[in-house]
């Protein structure tokens, strides 16, 4: 394959800018990523596959059968089987990959796609907290971001973001910083049923600080994303258009303000300062996220 066509391959390849490690073959990625990270934008390192049963090494996100095929002597060992990934997680960011090391981390938490369906808990137990704790730490260290991925929403034996609340406020508090749905598969995503991100908004647009993500349904059934920033909310409809701006004045308000005038589309009349300007829905859900 000639320079040309390995262009070619890696501008349309779906796993253009994916990394999939199962942590023991870093040399056979790091010759990769020396190959073809030149002609890539950015990498995501991501953990699909662990040892499992016999020594082999299985895929986590396949289906549940795979899953039970590889990891079944750990099932009914959740947070053995939970402490055995996290480890796994903490090898991978450990590598050094050479000079087009990933930057992002995907889907941290994979390990629970099938959590409806095996019975897992939801929680972390202390152990595996501590482990987590230890991976963000050194994502820290090493400057690099967490990648926040919408697709466990829709998935029936998930229901939850990549990563869990939990482990969101673990990265906030030690100082990870994030990318939203830039690990996508797509152009388009649903979240919940009828909510849109396309790779021209979230995936291109870092927000200059940390949120919390809420997404809201109306009587009609439209969804809303609202979005919960240095107590400043904003909240987006399903096309991605910012559709209201509630500014506490804050240091932090005109930031995040110009943030979204360059990146969505926004009307500036739908800016609302005081809390009594905000509808009865609105002013509701505000309150509600401070609960």
């Amino acid at each position: 394959m000639n320079m040309k066509d390995e262009r070619q391959f890696v501008g349309y390849s779906k796993y253009r800018s994916r990394l999939v490690d199962g942590h023991v073959h870093t040399a056979d990625i790091q010759e990769f990523l020396d190959r073809y990270g030149p002609l890539t934008d950015d990498n995501i390192l991501s953990v699909h596959f662990m040892e499992g049963v016999n020594n082999a090494f299985y895929c986590l996100d396949y289906s549940p059968e795979e899953f039970e095929k590889g990891f079944g002597p750990w099932i009914e060992k959740q947070y053995e089987l939970y402490y055995k990934y996290y480890s796994t997680v903490r090898q991978a960011v450990r590598a050094d990959l050479g000079e087009y090391t990933p930057k992002r981390i995907g889907h941290f938490d994979l390990i629970k796609k099938y959590q409806h369906h095996f019975g897992f808990e939801h929680h972390l137990d202390r152990r595996n907290a501590q482990v987590v704790s230890d991976i963000l730490h050194i994502m820290r260290v090493q400057g690099r971001e967490l990648d926040y991925n919408m697709s466990g929403f829709f998935k029936l034996d998930c229901r939850e973001m990549y990563p869990s609340r939990f482990i969101q406020g673990m990265a906030a508090v030690i100082g990870v910083p994030f990318v939203l749905g830039s690990d996508a598969h797509s152009n388009i995503s649903k979240l919940g049923s009828q909510f849109i991100v396309s790779d021209t908004s979230f995936s291109n647009s870092k927000f200059p600080y940390f949120f919390d993500a809420f997404v809201e349904k109306d009587k009609a059934g439209s969804s809303y994303l609202y979005l919960l920033c240095k107590d400043n909310m904003i909240v987006f409809d399903n096309n991605m258009n910012c559709i209201l701006f509630f500014s506490k004045q804050n240091q932090e308000s005109k930031a995040l303000l110009d943030h979204v005038k360059k990146y969505y589309h926004f009307d500036a009349s739908k800016t609302k300062y005081k809390i009594e300007d905000l509808d009865e829905v609105d002013k509701s859900i505000y309150l509600s996220l401070f609960d």
